[in-house]
């Protein structure tokens, strides 16, 4: 089954199911769904009036058609006045006007005197001054620049941005988490979009991203592990509600591949909006370091490899052992102006001035920075007594 299909409806106690939402449309525009009747899709706690589905119908939920034209009312309708018909010698003295007319143009165009005719691609000069002649090859139009994760790009309705995309064996937490299965690896996105036009945008009409395999399989997202994503970092992104001119939200996916076919120089993330997009993980001028053979790698802000010079870690492992391969790998800690101050005895940031903050509270995420000459790296941790390698942020 179709990981589109996501929507059920409901009349009385009949349950109909899954549909995509293309299909949820049809069949509100067929009659068959009310406004009254109730409706459910994964990840909603319980069933909803199809009514407060923003989108789902197009004028304040109704259904109701509009009234007919009054072209078609009937027998009130009134009728047009007669044509009063052409009287038969002035139809004869138009046709030979018309006719004369006609002739005219054609002698003017291709008459034979001494003068040469102009030829098309001379007219086509004398009116415009980019085509000179029609044998010359059209000015070719310049590619559009190539995107990539960390880029901002727009469409006539969302301003958009695939911050990060990560290789993750695990993604959530311990309470909400989900694991990939046995020689599959989890391509994990995180992105943003912002409605710039004037008018809401109804959740029917949100972008929705895929990806794309060198031959152009298309991926839907995990479900389960999309969810398990997004609470991990806490997304705002919307559900059941319009989006409204000038708001940004954030969102989360995940696609799990299989970790020997995935290659990040030829797949692509599809972004599905009113004007798709195509973005690469890596340009094609930079060597990928953070491929199927790195399972924690990660794609950031400049598009390339975020993982360039980046030891291999493990999900769990233990920060102390992460800090050792980075300083054996030419890392050095960097402390930043604007870092919390470590509390006394805390064992996960004390004696490591790389600390940018360490929460009290719920997973007790921390977040380290490292630089290598000119590449900054964020290293995000969890565990309040023992500090254990969570991935490599998003954001240094």
């Amino acid at each position: 089954m179709s990981s589109d299909k996501i929507w059920w409806y409901a009349k009385g106690d009949q349950r109909q199911g899954p549909y995509t939402a293309a299909e949820l449309k049809a069949l509100v525009a067929s009659g068959q769904i009310a406004a009254t009747d109730m409706v459910w899709k994964e990840g909603l706690a319980n069933w909803v009036p199809a009514s407060s589905v923003a989108g789902l119908f197009p004028s304040g939920g109704t259904g109701a058609p509009p009234p007919l034209p009054a072209t078609q009312v009937g027998s009130d309708q009134a009728a047009p006045a007669p044509r009063r018909k052409m009287h038969g010698a002035l139809k004869a003295v138009l046709w030979v006007v018309g006719a004369l007319v006609v002739l005219i143009v054609i002698v003017a165009i291709f008459g034979s005197n001494d003068t040469k005719s102009p030829s098309f691609a001379q007219v086509t000069s004398s009116t415009s001054n980019k085509l000179e002649t029609t044998s010359a090859a059209p000015a070719s139009t310049p590619a559009p620049p190539a995107l990539k994760v960390g880029d901002t790009f727009e469409t006539p309705t969302f301003q958009m941005q695939i911050a990060s995309a990560q290789l993750r064996q695990s993604v959530g937490d311990s309470m909400f988490g989900s694991k990939a299965s046995q020689g599959g690896v989890y391509v994990a996105i995180q992105w943003r979009y912002k409605n710039i036009s004037k008018k809401p945008v109804g959740s029917f009409d949100l972008p929705t991203l895929h990806l794309i395999a060198p031959d152009g399989t298309k991926y839907d997202p995990d479900l389960g592990a999309s969810g398990s994503y997004a609470t991990e970092l806490n997304t705002n992104t919307k559900v059941l509600s319009d989006l409204n001119p000038g708001i940004q939200v954030t969102d989360a996916d995940v696609f799990e591949v299989s970790q020997e076919q995935f290659n990040p120089t030829s797949w692509k993330i599809l972004v599905d909006a009113d004007e798709n997009a195509k973005i690469a993980f890596v340009t094609s001028d930079v060597p990928d370091t953070a491929g199927s053979a790195n399972p924690t790698g990660a794609y950031g802000a400049s598009g390339d490899s975020a993982a360039s010079g980046v030891p291999q870690f493990q999900k769990d492992e233990p920060y102390g052992d992460v800090r050792t391969k980075l300083l054996a790998a030419g890392w050095q800690p960097f402390h930043a102006n604007d870092a919390d101050t470590c509390e006394s005895g805390d064992p996960r940031c004390e004696g490591r001035p790389e600390m940018e903050s360490c929460a009290g509270t719920g997973l007790a995420n921390c977040k380290f920075l490292w630089k290598k000459q000119s590449q900054v790296l964020a290293i995000c941790t969890v565990g309040e007594e023992n500090a254990v390698f969570d991935g490599i942020c998003s954001d240094p």
